[in-house]
């Protein structure tokens, strides 16, 4: 009986001692390496809907910008015009080559930067939130054509694009159209691009013919194109009066 015991034991602290030479000679967990955010491209509508998601991040932001204010508020197109949630106000002013060039045509920006938390910023302090921007660019256009867009949406991803046509308007959609008949139709065999109804400002729709419940009118429209989609930074009517967010944007007729 003695001399079970006295083995027992020994086979348990010759385990014991294994297992504590194989803890000892396991390898070390490798060291978590942070992992760099991948840069994001948002136009302004996407964020001005959705601050919360990007406050705090580094983004790459597409926007337009009001020059009455000195070019330090990003804007969209809004049927209340002047409302805090219509912009976001620029921490810093523009550098003054990016100025220059802004005014050689519609005033368009690539910034990188952050996006502030919520708070009160600018002017009377009525912007709740603020760009930094360590970087901007003035962006020119690209002018492409309706069809080539519904025929290839994913030929010109992430582009600033200039596109003309006549805008379809219902309370619950927006179409842009290369070709319209008599009472705001489509003409047979058009090509068509949806457009997001929120982006159309009411003073735009207010000069356009109607019919109905649809309005219609021809207008230049200077938007985002991501992944078959355009988001509208500046709407111009063909005669120029009138533009999304305040940016009085005058019709263009030259290639950018």
């Amino acid at each position: 009986m003695q001399i079970r015991f006295l083995l027992r034991v020994a086979t348990f602290g010759l385990l014991l001692a294994l297992g504590t030479a194989c803890a000892q000679n396991r390898p070390a967990p490798l060291p978590q390496v942070a992992t760099q955010e991948a840069n994001v491209v948002v136009p302004l509508p996407a964020v001005l809907d959705a601050p919360q998601q990007w406050s705090g991040r580094t983004i790459t932001l597409i926007a337009a910008v009001e020059p009455e204010t000195g070019d330090r508020v990003l804007t969209r197109s809004s049927p209340s015009e002047g409302a805090p949630e219509a912009g976001i106000w620029l921490a810093q002013p523009l550098p003054e080559d990016v100025r220059r060039d802004l005014q050689q045509g519609p005033g368009l920006l690539k910034l990188h930067g952050v996006l502030s938390p919520p708070g009160a910023y600018g002017t009377e302090q009525r912007f709740p939130y603020q760009f930094t921007a360590d970087s901007a660019t003035a962006l020119t256009p690209e002018r492409s054509t309706i069809a080539n867009l519904a025929l290839n949406p994913h030929a010109l991803d992430q582009i600033v694009l200039r596109l003309s046509g006549t805008l379809l308007v219902r309370p619950d959609a927006a179409l842009l159209v290369d070709e319209v008949s008599e009472g705001g139709v489509p003409a047979s065999g058009a090509s068509q691009i949806k457009v997001p109804r929120s982006a159309l400002d009411q003073r735009l729709l207010e000069g356009f013919k109607s019919a109905g419940d649809v309005r219609w009118g021809a207008v230049e429209i200077v938007g985002w194109w991501q992944n078959g989609a355009l988001t509208p930074l500046l709407i111009t009517s063909s005669d120029g009066a009138a533009a999304t967010g305040g940016v009085l944007a005058p019709s263009a007729t030259s290639e950018p």
